[in-house]
């Protein structure tokens, strides 16, 4: 019997197959297979072990992507522009992922701007960022990480980046792109026909895992 997700719950996913749970950061949509508990229900397993069964990498076939211009004209008329991220930006993007996801998320996501043109796109309204999404930053052939200000997602804005990303990694010459540390499983599967790599549920990030674990503890 699955334990219906908790609203309250706050960074705690698990597949449901395994029936615990651990604060690992990551939206979690209610159809996938990944779920949300509140922290009273979690048992007594080290964070950074069951972290590291909750997130997986997938791959992207590049060579068979949907077509990122309805999407970009969706978030268009509702006053948003998605573009590739300049290097002026570099400093409010930073602060933004820092003050919506975390620091070692920003420390990540800022390598974007060590490569010209920079290896990842900005959602804007106005002149405010309110989302990004990055590429070629912890190893090469990597997407992500990738974020949307919480009050502002299921607009579409994240659809418009990861298709972009994955069209400029296409670009690239890749065949395939590695989504790494996926926490929304579902959202990929649909939007973009990944699959989890089999085996891949520690991957490259065990460090970057372990240090969330202890900013947690």
């Amino acid at each position: 019997m699955r334990v219906r997700p908790d609203s309250d719950a706050q960074y705690i996913a698990l597949p449901a197959k395994h029936r615990v749970f651990a604060s690992a950061r990551g939206d979690v949509h209610l159809d996938s297979r990944y779920w949300l508990f509140s922290p009273s229900q979690m048992p007594r397993i080290s964070a950074a072990v069951i972290i590291a069964l909750v997130m997986p990498d997938m791959l992207v076939r590049l060579y068979d992507l949907p077509d990122e211009r309805p999407h970009l004209e969706r978030v268009a008329g509702a006053g948003f522009t998605v573009r590739r991220a300049e290097p002026w930006d570099r400093d409010r993007m930073r602060q933004f992922v820092t003050e919506c996801f975390s620091e070692l998320w920003a420390v990540e996501a800022d390598r974007a701007f060590n490569h010209t043109p920079v290896t990842g796109f900005v959602a804007t309204r106005g002149t405010e960022i309110v989302g990004f999404g990055v590429y070629e930053c912890t190893r090469r052939d990597f997407f992500g990480p990738t974020g949307i200000r919480q009050s502002l997602r299921g607009r579409g804005l994240g659809t418009a980046l990861l298709l972009l990303c994955l069209d400029a990694m296409r670009e690239l010459g890749y065949a395939y792109a590695v989504i790494g540390g996926v926490g929304p499983i579902g959202f990929y599967e649909k939007v973009c026909g990944a699959f989890v790599i089999p085996g891949s549920e520690v991957g490259i990030y065990r460090p970057l895992l372990e240090l969330r674990a202890a900013e947690s503890a």
